[in-house]
């Protein structure tokens, strides 16, 4: 769970980084656009005030003007000047229009540069506390497995070899648990009839699958209802948020199971060598033990 959430945010960062930069490309870009869709508005700013002052120039020869022929040819060329004045007017609006549409897009790609900066800030955050977590439960695993676990398995295989429980695979109990072991085992198999020993047996070994099945059922059921409900309601950061506080809670179980199992195993050698001593079965224990079949 520490490496998938770890994994997780490097690869929320590496998608976060790539939309930044590409969100710094297209401000860049929305800059550059500006630059020049604002000098193209500046000279056309610039060539409507040159059409004005020839039309003013043109009107003021006019007035000036004594002969018809004079007159017909400047009235001419001031119809030439207006239809270029409303032209030029229509090019300088469109071209105010086109200024104000980029104007937008830089403004919207400052934005999401902004947004997606603090994101990548946030984001650096979660880095830290994914890291701390992975080393948390690289440092927790190393003390859990690095104690007893590593020998408790081994010790308990050896130990129903022992008592003819296991499938040979044990690398040997420690001496002091081999103590009055196969004593334990003669007299557990010449007190107790044949087939009621393996009967409880059997359903020692049905008992402990059928707990442990529930278990894992019941876990599983209530982990995902609560996903889904988180899911439905908060959102994917409360979904992350829940699913590491289960995975501490598995950490703080996987704990208690390893102290229990030791506890367990010392208490299994402990019955096995009390046996050898225990008092021989009465007739009344005999008649339970038959009763029990």
């Amino acid at each position: 769970m520490a490496s998938t959430i770890k994994e997780f945010t490097d690869n929320k960062s590496s998608a976060y980084g790539a939309m930044y930069t590409a969100a710094q490309q297209a401000f860049a870009q929305a800059v550059d656009d500006l630059g020049a869709a604002q000098t193209a508005y500046d000279t056309l700013v610039g060539e409507y005030a040159g059409l004005e002052r020839d039309i003013a120039s043109t009107r003021s020869a006019m007035a000036e003007a004594l002969m018809p022929a004079d007159i017909e040819l400047l009235a001419g060329n001031l119809r030439d000047l207006m239809v270029q004045q409303r032209n030029k007017y229509g090019e300088l609006f469109a071209s105010e229009a086109g200024r104000a549409a980029v104007q937008q897009r830089r403004d919207l790609a400052e934005q999401s540069v902004t947004l997606l900066s603090e994101s990548l800030n946030a984001i650096a955050q979660e880095q830290e506390e994914a890291d701390a977590r992975a080393d948390h439960h690289a440092q927790w695993k190393q003390s859990v497995t690095d104690g007893d676990l590593t020998t408790l398995a081994a010790q308990a295989e050896a130990l129903l070899d022992e008592v003819g429980l296991g499938g040979g695979g044990g690398s040997g109990a420690d001496a002091d648990d081999k103590v009055s072991i196969a004593a334990a085992k003669a007299r557990v198999e010449g007190d107790l009839p044949a087939d009621l020993l393996t009967r409880a047996r059997e359903r020692g070994a049905q008992l402990s699958a059928s707990v442990t099945v529930a278990e894992e059922t019941l876990f599983e059921a209530l982990e995902d209802e609560l996903a889904a409900h988180l899911a439905a309601t908060e959102g994917a950061a409360a979904l992350s948020e829940q699913r590491w506080q289960a995975f501490e809670r598995a950490e703080a179980l996987f704990r208690d199971v390893v102290l229990l199992s030791d506890s367990r195993y010392q208490q299994a050698v402990s019955l096995l060598q009390g046996v050898e001593n225990s008092a021989a079965p009465t007739v009344p224990s005999r008649v339970v033990s038959l009763s029990l079949r």
